[in-house]
């Protein structure tokens, strides 16, 4: 579940370069989505590197 203080920043934020109409629904519903999605990614790939980190490394020099 998305923080609602965090959705507003991020809205205030785009609210910059972008006309947000925060009583549109169909644009709250777009920034929430595209919020959402965002959120997966990073967090996808900072689990990605994580396991990276973990991995032993493939040092040809050892073999």
């Amino acid at each position: 579940m998305v923080l609602v203080d965090l959705k507003n920043s991020m809205v205030q934020e785009l609210s910059v370069v972008w006309d947000v109409d925060e009583n549109d629904e169909k644009q709250r519903k777009y920034v929430d989505d595209l919020f959402k999605m965002q959120f997966r990614q990073w967090k996808f790939d900072v689990q990605r590197a994580a396991i990276a980190a973990d991995a032993p490394a493939n040092d040809p020099e050892e073999e």
